[in-house]
């Protein structure tokens, strides 16, 4: 389901490069309002958001920075995918997608000589 949705969202993308003549910063930038939009409209859960939020910073020092180095990490990581849609395509996107998803379990299974049923090989 997740490749499926990629798939589909990474298609939809390319064809917005395609026919709008887009960069991937603006891309990017339009995606995250469009996510903060909806966030922000919801505002029957945003209150128990903002107070769980608030309870849980209080009591655990470090996640301010915790959440901010998570933040810079996400940020970046959204510079290379969007680079990547615009200048190569969705197709390699995908691939890059699948080889990253896929090699920590290979790597994981083969390191550690962890075993797996067929049943798990099939969703691999």
């Amino acid at each position: 389901l997740n490749l499926l949705l990629d798939g589909v969202t990474n298609s939809t993308q390319d064809q917005i490069f395609r026919t709008h003549k887009v960069s991937g910063s603006h891309m990017m930038v339009y995606m995250l309002y469009r996510i903060h939009d909806l966030l922000r409209t919801d505002r029957s859960l945003r209150h128990r958001r903002e107070t769980s939020c608030t309870l849980f910073s209080d009591t655990t020092p470090a996640a301010p920075r915790d959440l901010l180095l998570y933040s810079f990490t996400g940020a970046v990581g959204q510079c290379f995918i969007y680079h990547t849609l615009e200048r190569f395509g969705s197709l390699s996107l995908v691939t890059i997608t699948v080889v990253r998803k896929m090699l920590p379990v290979l790597l994981c299974l083969f390191l550690f000589n962890h075993k797996m049923n067929m049943y798990q090989w099939s969703a691999v």
